[in-house]
């Protein structure tokens, strides 16, 4: 999980709270998050963030673990060390930096159809679009527990011929700011 506190967390907790680890308890979720990482080290956060980082320390001992963002080939590590990336998507994030990352990296994704979400994921082929909570969770458990669906999905979104190019690259990036 890489997306901003205020962006879908509360539901993705939620969901691993009362779906997936039930099914799963042995999976580990990690929340990569800089405002949380500090309020879990006891410094203030915004009073916003308040009500997820209680929530997430109410999560403790569901294998809910906080990380500090990390550069670039060190999240790629971490990527590659993953299961399947949860990206609960946001209308505005049209951009999902990270999600585009992980999918490069070769991570299979699960997120819902909001803002760029359905850009960074080949539906199907990389990861899945899913329409509400329920598929959410019933996908990220596939992943998590099929061997077939996983390799599948990572060989898809590691396929060099998924690789953009440059001017492709830039084409996004230009449109994102227009």
């Amino acid at each position: 999980m890489t997306t901003h506190p205020l962006h879908g967390l509360e539901t993705i907790l939620n969901l691993w709270r009362d779906r997936i680890h039930t099914q799963k308890p042995d999976a580990k979720l990690t929340v990569y998050s800089a405002v949380l990482a500090k309020g879990m080290d006891g410094d203030a956060v915004p009073e916003a963030v308040v009500p997820v980082l209680e929530q997430i320390q109410a999560c403790a001992d569901l294998n809910v673990h906080v990380s500090q963002p990390k550069g670039d080939r060190a999240m790629a590590e971490a990527y590659k060390r993953a299961r399947v990336h949860l990206y609960p998507g946001h209308p505005r994030d049209y951009a999902c930096w990270t999600l585009r990352d992980s999918q490069a990296a070769g991570l299979p994704a699960v997120g819902r159809a909001l803002g760029g979400v359905e850009d960074a994921i080949d539906n199907g082929q990389t990861g899945f679009v899913v329409p509400d909570e329920d598929a959410f969770a019933n996908v990220a458990l596939q992943i998590l527990t099929d061997d077939g669906v996983y390799t599948s999905l990572h060989a898809a979104a590691a396929a060099v011929e998924r690789r953009r190019t440059w001017a492709t690259a830039a084409n996004i990036v230009s449109q994102l700011w227009l």
